[in-house]
């Protein structure tokens, strides 16, 4: 029966080898995956569309009306005020007919400081719109990078306690095969000297 236990002890320990092995090389393994995963952590990558869209409603924001719409738009105002003035001059309209010609002129040139104004108030809006579309974006893509690292880093960190746990049980294992092998050879030798 002592050379049954003993060989039981033996397997037993060599079960726990194994194990104690199997953890060791989960272990490394770990770690591999582990430094892999750090030197592959999220970063940003925002679209250059929408880096440039934004850089461009930056501009934008600044001024109103586009300056060859504003050109234009003076441009006309001063032939409206030369047809007005000319046509007094014809009729000897006098000095009545400038002061109208020049309160058309004054309203003409309020009228587009107004639509300047206008038009900055709205592409300052685009640029907050903008704004908010580029940090949408940026939360979106950290936020599924960030996602699968935490899926891959707790994998790696199972992976690390189970060869940690496969490590314990294997000394555990050939601690105790150890014992049962010391008590099948006291055993075996108390039995051998009882029978002398």
């Amino acid at each position: 029966m002592t050379w049954v236990a003993a060989g039981a002890a033996t397997v037993s320990l060599g079960v726990g080898i194994y194990k104690h092995r199997q953890g060791k090389k989960q272990e490394k393994k770990a770690k591999r995956e582990e430094k892999r995963l750090k030197a592959s952590q999220p970063e940003y990558v925002i679209p250059e569309e929408l880096k440039r869209n934004l850089r461009e409603s930056e501009l934008r924001a600044l001024e109103g009306l586009p300056t060859e719409q504003k050109k234009e738009y003076i441009r006309n105002l001063e032939k409206s005020q030369q047809g007005v003035l000319q046509s007094q001059a014809e009729r000897k309209g006098g000095l009545l007919g400038i002061q109208s010609a020049t309160q058309q002129a004054n309203d003409a040139f309020t009228n587009l400081v107004s639509m300047d104004a206008a038009a900055r108030q709205a592409n300052q809006q685009v640029l907050q719109q903008n704004r908010l579309m580029m940090a949408a974006a940026k939360d979106k893509q950290f936020g599924f990078k960030e996602g699968r690292y935490q899926q891959e880093l707790q994998s790696v960190q199972a992976m690390y306690g189970a060869g940690m746990q496969n490590q314990a049980g294997g000394i555990d294992m050939m601690a105790s095969s150890a014992m049962q092998g010391g008590q099948a050879f006291a055993g075996g030798q108390g039995g051998s000297q009882n029978g002398n």
